[in-house]
């Protein structure tokens, strides 16, 4: 997960947009067309590696203009970003929180299930009382804790942080 700020903008990029299944059907199909290429059928080969790589390669992306104060959610594809930006409503404060998140996998023929579970750190926007906009995750308290001050700092609100044994207002609420 990697944040960076170009001419006033932040851009977080999430990881991939697709889950691992549809990824893996991306990958087959690019197989499939290059196998179609070998063979001769360069139609075929275009649909499906173009199928493919749309599958395969798109990342979730959050940007946020301060400047302006509009913001998108996105799909980036070998970094062009796509969406349309969208006002960012009225920030209360940020919040940095860690979660823990599991997926169930399980066997159709055996009916045996497993739980995998791992932990993340979350810093989302704060609005409207209790609607959160989530902009990023990381797996470090004290990235996650900065990307909160920076981003609190260029929305001029408050930093929560739920990270530590208490919970503390890194930045206060309303700073002028």
């Amino acid at each position: 997960m990697a944040a960076t700020v170009k001419d006033g903008v932040l851009t977080f990029t999430r990881g991939h947009y697709f889950l691992f299944h549809f990824r893996a059907v991306g990958l087959v199909l690019m197989a499939l067309g290059v196998y179609n290429l070998v063979v001769g059928s360069l139609i075929s080969a275009v649909v499906f590696i173009a199928l493919g790589i749309l599958l395969f390669f798109p990342k979730e992306v959050v940007q946020i203009r301060f400047a302006d104060k509009h913001y998108r959610e996105s799909v980036s594809y070998f970094g062009l970003v796509l969406g349309k930006y969208q006002s960012l409503p009225w920030v209360e404060y940020v919040s940095v929180f860690p979660t823990k998140l599991s997926q169930t996998m399980g066997s159709a023929t055996t009916a045996l299930q497993t739980t995998a579970s791992f932990k993340e750190i979350r810093v989302n926007l704060i609005y409207a009382k209790n609607k959160r906009l989530h902009i990023a995750n990381f797996n470090d308290a004290e990235k996650s804790a900065a990307f909160g001050m920076m981003v609190g700092e260029q929305l001029n609100v408050g930093v929560y942080d739920c990270t530590g044994k208490e919970n503390v207002w890194i930045r206060e609420k309303n700073v002028k």
